[in-house]
């Protein structure tokens, strides 16, 4: 993954720095139960998209990334629900990519990343309501839930909380 943001960051020519100092996008391979070598209070923002569930242990990731966080930092997190309804995702997904005129050049992607979702990832998917995502990040030591709603064709959602 990391290989792939460095590749789509070098294809739009957006720098993408190799060091936690000074502003820009910093990305890095770190266990995000310990974010060893990154300083207290060190980052405005934080993305988590689509980590949640494929963790062992939620909770201590979210303290992880809120202790990295500046005061008034902004944690973003995304994925689907425990309701979601991968088929319906899916479905919406092809017909946006259909009447965009794009299904067929990603036809093979779509329908391997669609496989993934369906078969591998099934057992560990589902895992929260928006409401336990907002427990979670509040649990944790953030502030404020500063929005969540629906996401993703309504089969996800968008959780963001303050430190």
């Amino acid at each position: 993954m990391l290989n792939t943001l460095r590749y789509k960051f070098h294809a739009a020519n957006i720098p993408l720095r190799e060091d936690a100092d000074g502003p820009g996008v910093f990305a890095t391979r770190q266990d995000i139960t310990s974010l060893f070598g990154l300083n207290n209070d060190d980052f405005n923002y934080a993305i988590m998209n689509n980590v949640l569930y494929a963790l062992d242990d939620p909770q201590a990731a979210l303290q992880e990334v809120h202790r990295v966080l500046k005061r008034g930092g902004e944690i973003r997190v995304s994925g689907p629900r425990k309701d979601s309804d991968v088929d319906a995702l899916f479905a919406q997904i092809k017909t946006e990519l259909e009447n965009n005129g794009k299904f067929a050049a990603v036809q093979k992607d779509y329908a391997r990343v669609e496989w993934i979702n369906k078969v591998r990832l099934r057992n560990v998917l589902y895992k929260w309501s928006i409401q336990d995502v907002e427990r979670l990040l509040l649990d944790a030591g953030f502030s404020k839930i500063t929005y969540a709603a629906k996401a993703y064709f309504d089969q996800g959602m968008l959780v963001c909380a303050l430190k």
